[in-house]
């Protein structure tokens, strides 16, 4: 008889114990991870790309044109474009916490490298 009330006592301990996991298992708020603003900056670069916007912009040196297609409302941004001379054009800004995503295109119709930075701040 006292080996029942043993196991008695167990499975009470045990439904108490995954009770408690099960509360407090609840009440954790996983926080979603931000993704790095570089590689945010990156990703909006090459989404430009693939619509076929960034690649004239960058050989016409248009950052203004180029700017006016980046959609990240809630961060500023400035837009740099380099070619293969390191001659530049566009804005770089003065702030502390900068982070810049690069892209690299070869050119058009012929090689033509240029450098496309994005800034985000």
């Amino acid at each position: 008889m006292r080996g029942f009330w043993h196991l008695v006592d167990a499975v009470l301990a045990s439904i108490i114990l995954l009770g408690f996991v099960v509360v407090m298992g609840q009440n954790i708020a996983v926080m979603p991870q931000e993704e790095p603003l570089n590689y945010l900056a990156f990703e909006e670069l090459m989404e430009l790309d693939e619509q076929g916007i960034l690649r004239d912009h960058a050989i016409a040196m248009d950052y203004a044109g180029l700017n006016s297609h980046v959609t990240l409302y809630v961060y500023n941004h400035s837009i740099e474009i380099c070619d293969s001379s390191d001659n530049c054009v566009g804005e770089r800004p003065e702030d502390k916490n900068v982070w810049v995503g690069t892209y690299v295109i070869s050119g058009k119709d012929a090689y033509d490298p240029h450098t496309v930075k994005l800034y985000v701040w």
